[in-house]
């Protein structure tokens, strides 16, 4: 686990990306991973995982962070806490289900917002947050679609 980027000379579309840098952490290990359980809905973090979001806090790439974006899924919202804390230091969080993971088995459904705000009633100050559907979990056929349906939508976001 580690933040990954895409260096903006490789793309080949004319977007300015200059002045921009995007990085993408996937979230730790979680119970489903661990246990190969694609059974489980919305798994947290294990302590391995706890502790590979942790390393990353003083990781100079995501020191400066101005926006974290995350996934509405437990284990990307625990990831994201563990690396900074309440709210970046120079920066804001994102809650969006754009770019979650594509629904292929149970663990990668999530669960409606007022199940996700019991547990992490922080995310509430979060932008996005209030425009996040109740039930903003991906259809079964998402597993087929992201890439045609979220994908562009996603990165039309990120290029606006």
């Amino acid at each position: 686990m580690g933040p990954r980027h895409s260096h903006p000379e490789s793309r080949k579309d004319n977007t300015d990306w200059k002045g921009r840098r995007i990085l993408l952490v996937r979230h730790g290990e979680g119970f489903h991973n661990a246990n190969r359980d694609w059974r489980l809905v919305d798994p947290v973090l294990t302590e391995r995982g706890l502790a590979q979001a942790q390393a990353l806090r003083d990781d100079p790439r995501l020191v400066d962070a101005e926006l974290v974006v995350v996934s509405p899924l437990a284990r990307a919202l625990q990831t994201a806490m563990e690396i900074f804390g309440e709210r970046p230091a120079n920066g804001r969080f994102m809650v969006s289900p754009l770019h979650s993971e594509r629904n292929a088995s149970r663990c990668d459904r999530g669960r409606p917002k007022t199940e996700i705000v019991a547990d992490f009633p922080g995310i509430q100050a979060w932008e996005g947050f209030e425009e996040l559907p109740e039930n903003w979990m991906h259809p079964k056929s998402d597993a087929k679609k992201w890439r045609k349906e979220r994908l562009p939508k996603f990165r039309a976001w990120l290029e606006a």
